[in-house]
């Protein structure tokens, strides 16, 4: 949103919780964490993306092609970290919001502005069920969210709720380390093996996307051809 309103001439800033752009691959550190949409797909549509290492990226990558994207589109200029909205009243005799911003230290302010966009997203909330004699569990207890990389899970008896996104990523990833693993599942969830998963992008298809015109249509084509039954053919 930043880079078009930018590019249409617009003024407007962006107000951001954390020290840092990138939302929920910023705050989301949790082992196996990866995009589940093809990453060629997941590509700012005016800044596609070449040189990706997976097909379906890692969080890291993800969060490093955030922040080019954020450097290149000079957004320093618009941004205000470690600052966070907390209301936005319309004003209609003015025709306008006003917009109390929170800092770090706990102070506000309050600005006017014609238009308001929520961008805040949802996914870097952690949503706690409430699951009678959790209060009494007295090993380590958190949300994917909020991973604990302090705790050292090999040899552990560790149990996993929920089999969404996160959970397909971490059990996988935390598998071959624990003792003992249990994921307990509420209701089943519609998933189907993809060879792409873990699969590495060659140099030469990378190549290509960067430099054969249009190839990146016909490649988005290849990719919903290749999560099918069919095989990727090698480039």
């Amino acid at each position: 949103m930043g880079a078009k309103l930018k590019e249409a001439g617009y003024q407007f800033i962006i107000v951001e919780k954390n020290d840092n752009v990138g939302g929920t691959w910023y705050e989301n550190t949790y082992p196996g964490i990866a995009v589940d949409t093809p990453n060629h797909f997941y590509s700012y549509s005016f800044r596609m993306e070449p040189n990706w290492d997976h097909y379906f990226a890692r969080g890291d990558e993800i969060q490093r092609y955030i922040e080019t994207c954020y450097a290149e589109m000079g957004m320093a200029d618009h941004v205000r970290f470690e600052q966070e909205v907390i209301s936005t009243v319309w004003d209609n005799e003015r025709a306008e919001w006003q917009v109390r911003v929170r800092r770090k230290d706990g102070s506000t302010y309050e600005e006017s502005y014609n238009a308001v966009i929520s961008a805040a997203g949802l996914l870097n909330v952690p949503s706690i069920p409430k699951i009678p004699g959790m209060d009494r569990f007295k090993g380590p207890l958190f949300h994917s969210a909020r991973w604990d990389h302090s705790l050292d899970l090999k040899g552990k008896t560790v149990a996993v709720i929920g089999t969404g996104a996160s959970g397909q990523q971490i059990v996988p990833a935390i598998a071959a380390d624990v003792a003992k693993l249990v994921v307990f599942q509420r209701s089943p969830h519609w998933v189907r093996p993809n060879p792409l998963i873990f699969k590495t992008v060659s140099d030469n298809w990378k190549w290509a996307l960067a430099n054969i015109p249009y190839y990146n249509k016909w490649y988005r084509f290849l990719l919903l051809w290749a999560t099918s039954d069919l095989v990727l053919p090698n480039l």
